[in-house]
C-alpha cells in the first residue's frame, strides 16, 4: 500500500485528534456554539518552496512562503475535510497547482503536478506533469509533516504568482489514496508575495510541507 494512503489516514486522525482535544478544553460550549478559545493550541500550518532550476538542473533561486489553507466551511476544503472525516468519502490523490503568465493561456494560466496514477479529465498534458510524490516525513524536525514534492517543466517565460494544493474527495467505494477520475477540492492558496520569474526550459522544484504546529 502506498506511504500516502497511511498519510491520509494520518492527516484526517490528527485533524479528528485536534477537533477532540478543542472539544475537550471547552472549544464549544454546551449549546454548540463557539466558545472563547484557548490562548495557544494546535494549527494546521504549511509552507511551500519553489525552486528555479537550470538546464544543468541545480536551483538559481528559491522561494519559501507559508500557506494560507482554505476556511473549513461548507465549500473546498470543508467540503474534502469533512466528507472524508465522516466516512461518507475517502481521500485520493493530491495535486499541486501553481499559476501565472509562465503557464500557457489555453491551460487558463495554470500549471499542475498530479501523480503518477492521475487520470482526471482535469490533467493537461501540454502544461502538467504527473510528476508529485507524496509522503509522510517520519524524521527530523519536520516529523510526520505530509510532504508534496514534484518538478515542472516550463514552455514559456513568464513569471509564477500563485500556488494552491488540492486533494480528491473520492466515494466511498473508491481505493484510498489513488485517482478516482473527480476533481480536486482546493486545500491551500496562496499568492506569492513576489512572482518567481522563470525561463523557458527551465524548470521548477515545488515542495509543499503541511503539518500541525502551536
Amino acid at each position: 500500500m502506498r506511504a500516502h494512503i497511511v498519510l491520509a489516514g494520518a492527516i484526517v486522525a490528527a485533524i479528528a485528534a485536534v477537533l477532540g482535544i478543542a472539544a475537550a478544553l471547552g472549544a464549544f460550549s454546551s449549546s454548540g456554539s463557539p466558545a472563547a478559545a484557548p490562548a495557544a493550541g494546535t494549527r494546521v500550518e504549511g509552507h511551500a518552496t519553489i525552486a528555479v532550476l537550470g538546464t544543468n538542473g541545480k536551483p538559481i533561486r528559491r522561494s519559501r512562503i507559508d500557506l494560507h489553507f482554505l476556511p473549513l466551511g461548507p465549500n473546498h476544503a470543508g467540503r474534502a475535510v469533512w466528507g472524508i472525516l465522516s466516512g461518507r468519502n475517502v481521500a485520493g490523490d493530491w495535486d499541486v497547482t501553481l499559476a501565472g503568465t509562465a503557464c500557457p493561456k489555453t491551460n487558463r494560466l495554470f500549471c499542475q503536478l498530479y501523480e503518477a496514477d492521475a487520470t482526471t479529465r482535469a490533467f493537461d498534458a501540454t502544461a502538467d506533469a504527473k510528476k508529485l510524490k507524496v509522503a509522510l516525513a517520519s524524521a527530523g524536525p519536520g516529523a510526520f509533516e505530509t510532504v508534496l514534492a514534484g518538478t515542472l517543466p516550463i514552455a514559456r517565460s513568464g513569471t509564477i504568482v500563485r500556488v494552491a494544493t488540492g486533494l480528491q474527495s473520492c466515494p466511498p467505494v473508491a481505493t484510498a489514496g489513488r485517482d478516482c477520475d473527480v476533481f480536486y477540492d482546493p486545500i491551500s492558496d496562496q499568492a506569492l508575495p513576489t512572482p518567481v520569474r522563470v525561463s523557458a526550459r527551465q524548470r521548477l522544484s515545488i515542495r509543499v510541507e503541511i503539518g500541525f504546529g502551536t
